[in-house]
């Protein structure tokens, strides 16, 4: 989905997982396919108001994205990393907290 701004089109800054995967053209059954999880557990899914980080970063990796979570102070962006030892997996590399 996309914003018109000017004469240049906008990615949405705020999508539902709905949107998202739809915008992305992947069927729940696909998405569920990759995931190892049935149509219905998708569903749910896309449904739920709060998920565990490693659910919502399965679900965007299964998608060909990256989960990037921030915080917000006073305006400024913080990317956070996650884990103990707040390092980042290399490409390719499972980060072992699914």
């Amino acid at each position: 989905t996309l914003l018109i701004i000017g004469e240049k089109a906008q990615p949405r800054l705020e999508m539902l997982l709905r949107e998202l995967r739809e915008s992305r053209e992947v069927p729940q059954e696909e998405l569920a396919k990759s995931l190892e999880e049935s149509q219905a557990h998708v569903s749910q899914t896309e449904r739920r108001g709060d998920l565990r980080l490693s659910t919502l970063r399965g679900y965007i990796e299964a998608l060909g994205g990256e989960l990037v979570v921030s915080a917000m102070f006073d305006g400024e962006r913080i990317d956070l990393r996650l884990g103990e030892s707040g390092q980042r997996p290399s490409p390719g590399e499972s980060s072992g907290a699914r």
